[in-house]
Formats: C-alpha cells, sequence, structure tokens
C-alpha cells in the first residue's frame, strides 16, 4: 500500500491510496461516523453499498452518509488507486446552518443515488493537486476544504436534478425527504441496532475503502 496523501484532524480525513495488489479480502463491509466522498482513479471492481452494487469505472464518485453501510469488491489482478474524504457535518455548520450541502448524503434512502454525476468527478479530480503540497497542517486544512466545498456544491446541484428525474420516473420525491429525518439519519451511538450489522472503524484504524 502506498500513501500519496494523508490528513486527519477531528473534522478531515483525507487519503490517497494505491494498492497495487489489492487484497479483496482486506476491505470488509464497514460503514463510518463521518460523510464520505470517495473518488475511484483505477482498478477493476465494485462497490457495495446497503445492498446496492455499483460498478467502477475511473473517475467516478461515490458519496456515503455516516452509517452507510458499503464495501469493496475489487479484483486483485490490477492497481488500485482512490482518493477519499471524511468529513464531518460540524465543518460545515457555521457556513451552511441549513444543511443544503448534505442534502445529497441525506436525502435519499439507503444504498440509492450514491454514484455522482459525471460532472462532479471534474471537480474531484483536483483532489489530486493535494499531494504535492509541502504546507504546514493549517495551511492543508484549508486547501482541502478550498477543494471540498465547490465539491460539495457541484454534488448539490447535480443531486436536485436527478431528484426532478426521480420524481418524473417513480412518482416519488426524494428531494423532499425532510433532512433531520431520524429514519433516515441513524444515530450510530446506538450500538444495538448498527454496530451488529458491520463493522465501524475506531478513530485511529487504517481505514477500509
Amino acid at each position: 500500500m502506498e500513501s500519496h496523501f494523508y490528513y486527519r484532524d477531528e473534522d478531515l480525513f483525507v487519503h490517497h491510496t494505491l494498492d497495487k495488489h489489492p487484497a479483496p479480502d482486506s476491505f470488509p463491509m464497514h460503514a463510518h461516523e463521518r460523510m464520505e466522498i470517495f473518488y475511484f482513479l483505477s482498478g477493476c471492481g465494485a462497490y457495495l453499498i446497503e445492498g446496492t452494487q455499483y460498478d467502477l469505472c475511473a473517475g467516478d464518485v461515490l458519496i456515503m452518509r455516516h452509517a452507510e453501510a458499503h464495501k469493496l469488491l475489487i479484483r486483485p489482478d490490477e492497481p488500485y488507486d482512490r482518493i477519499a474524504i471524511h468529513f464531518s457535518p460540524r465543518l460545515l455548520s457555521s457556513l451552511d446552518p441549513e444543511d443544503a450541502l448534505l442534502r445529497p448524503f441525506l436525502n435519499r434512502p439507503l444504498g440509492r443515488m450514491n454514484r455522482a454525476a459525471p460532472t462532479v468527478g471534474k471537480h474531484a479530480s483536483q483532489l489530486l493537486q493535494l499531494e504535492s503540497l509541502r504546507e504546514s497542517p493549517y495551511q492543508t486544512r484549508l486547501r482541502i476544504i478550498s477543494c471540498l466545498l465547490p465539491l460539495l456544491c457541484e454534488l448539490s446541484d447535480s443531486f436536485l436534478v436527478l431528484s426532478f428525474f426521480n420524481c418524473i420516473l417513480f412518482n416519488t420525491s426524494v428531494a423532499n425527504v425532510p433532512i433531520k429525518n431520524p429514519a433516515m439519519t441513524p444515530d450510530i451511538n446506538n450500538t444495538g441496532r448498527y454496530q451488529n450489522r458491520f463493522k465501524f472503524p475506531t478513530t485511529n484504524d487504517a481505514t477500509t475503502i
């Protein structure tokens, strides 16, 4: 495993990691306490999210909210390269008190609409610039946030469009699901129901994504 970039603080965890010979058994079903943006760069595999399988192509962006169980299905004969951003909603609380940027994560059923529109991948490619940073932790954090905010804006815009078409095709209203709906945003501290289903990595775990 090669680490091209790594940053962690109480609200952010970002890494760019390459596995030249990925071991499929190293990627169990798991979930996180933070939101996740997953940017797939290379490899041959799929992502299983709450029972829905997303076949992966280079440039794909997937999103998962907290407590949304997911597992990588990867072939070992091709290098697996990816960037992942895990962030706490606390990071956006002062900028976005209405949680508008979190709608793509929260306003959808589990395992649905996890794959972002292709336009999001163009914004995600800016994350590749992070590996060249040689700055202080404070400056690095600012750089990450400066990449994250336009990425979240593009995710939010494309989600509204996708929700609109879902309403037409399936006569449903994904976009109107309340952000604070307890059924849609489970309390991950409720250990009885959720921690028995999948692994919750601890803060110090090497995240398996």
